[in-house]
């Protein structure tokens, strides 16, 4: 189907009908109940006035100053004289104008100036689906730059936005990680009924995720600071700022925020995890130990977890049974880790020198083995065949010897 055909009109180089067109067609393909179908009146949309441009033969109603902006608080949303031209709807005769699309950001600008209205999804539906169908397009158009600049918004609304808008495909827009994943930060720890600048406070603290995720460590903390002067209730912003002062080699300050976020809550399991490595460079293993065994209550298949575990039995010393875990961890998981794999063949090389060192009582001990080993088997092997009693005390002794092995082994893996 041609662009004309979809617009429901005659090929044309009279921009103003193409608009009409367009605007009458909008009724019929709307981006909620038809994406599909919105994309290709777009596009064919677009093709149109391309070909009107390229004809040479430009028809304008109006002419209207190019830097004009529609959106005066932020200043940075700008629109063409194309798309101030009045827009005429047939059915119920609205109108559409320059001034009505600063209006309609204004809506959405006063929506996001309340903070437990910006968070809500509920309300961002409810506005987007008064708006007329004219106002839609301008939002479609333009809600990438607003979002640009007012980006402090929980993933619910990024989502619902993403979906309304298709951010995800606009290369202008900034925030495309904030479109998948919250990392962490929680908006329903907040309560209206107190006078917190709840804004500023979720303002600050992405702002130190993102100076941390940048690998700027003391900006991030010099931020999460000022933060908690507006709101010290949120467990997320001391885990951050614990992340930072780890990266920054402050690790009793990182500790100092971690127990605050377990104080907020005490099975955050990112805290934990986080605290018993802060202990691990501290060298308190034996505290440490028991941070990762809390863990792995709280989540059995942490891999992590059992990492950490590990490493806190080998620090105390325990390279036995640190090995025994390792062994297990690596029947488990796909996945090694390198610090443990260095642990390890560091041990080997220990045996190895060790082996080498004590070379001459170890060669002799082999060399009694090998004159006195074939007596001693015949002995063994002679009395079991003529002494029926040594062969039951031999036979129950192994038994006995593998139902201990077993019980132990068992015992063990349910220990660690």
């Amino acid at each position: 189907m041609s662009p004309w055909e979809l617009l429901g009109i005659e090929k044309t180089n009279d921009k103003k009908l193409i608009k009409k067109a367009y605007a009458l067609q909008l009724k019929n393909y709307h981006p909620e109940d038809n994406p599909d179908g919105f994309m290709a009146l777009r596009q064919a949309y677009e093709a149109a006035l391309k070909e009107a441009d390229e004809a040479g033969i430009p028809h304008r109603i109006k002419q209207i100053d190019n830097n004009t902006f529609i959106f005066a608080p932020s200043d940075f949303i700008e629109i063409n004289e194309d798309d101030y031209i009045q827009v005429h709807n047939k059915e119920n005769n609205e109108s559409f104008c320059g001034y009505n699309s600063k209006n309609t950001f204004s809506k959405i600008n006063e929506l996001y100036e309340d903070f437990f209205k910006r968070i809500d999804p509920d309300k961002w539906k409810s506005l987007i689906l008064e708006f007329s169908i004219p106002e839609y397009d301008v939002l479609c158009t333009y809600m990438c730059h607003f979002l640009n600049e007012h980006y402090v918004l929980p993933l619910e609304v990024w989502q619902y936005l993403n979906k309304e808008f298709n951010l995800e495909e606009n290369v202008d827009f900034r925030w495309h990680n904030l479109l998948y994943y919250d990392y962490g930060l929680k908006y329903d720890i907040f309560d209206e009924g107190y006078r917190y600048d709840y804004g500023r406070y979720a303002e600050l603290r992405l702002q130190g995720l993102l100076e941390f995720m940048n690998s700027c460590y003391e900006t991030a903390v010099d931020i999460l600071n000022e933060a908690e002067k507006l709101y010290s209730n949120d467990g997320t912003l001391f885990r951050i700022r614990g992340y930072a002062g780890y990266m920054l080699n402050c690790y009793n300050e990182a500790l100092e925020d971690f127990n605050k976020a377990l104080a907020i809550k005490s099975n955050d399991v990112d805290a934990l995890l986080a605290k018993g490595n802060v202990l691990l460079k501290l060298k308190h293993y034996e505290e440490a130990g028991e941070i990762f065994k809390a863990t792995q209550k709280i989540m059995p298949k942490s891999r992590r977890a059992a990492i950490g575990r590990i490493k806190a039995l080998h620090g105390k010393g325990m390279k036995t049974a640190a090995g025994f875990m390792y062994r297990s961890f690596k029947k488990k998981s796909k996945t090694s880790d390198l610090e443990l794999e260095v642990f390890y063949f560091q041990r080997a090389k220990e045996i190895l020198q060790l082996i080498k060192k004590y070379k001459y009582f170890v060669l002799c001990f082999i060399m009694l083995a090998i004159v006195v080993g074939p007596a001693i088997i015949y002995s063994i092997v002679y009395c079991f065949v003529h002494i029926p009693l040594f062969r039951y005390i031999v036979i129950s002794l192994i038994i006995w010897r593998v139902i201990r092995w077993y019980r132990r082994k068992k015992e063990e893996e349910k220990k660690y």
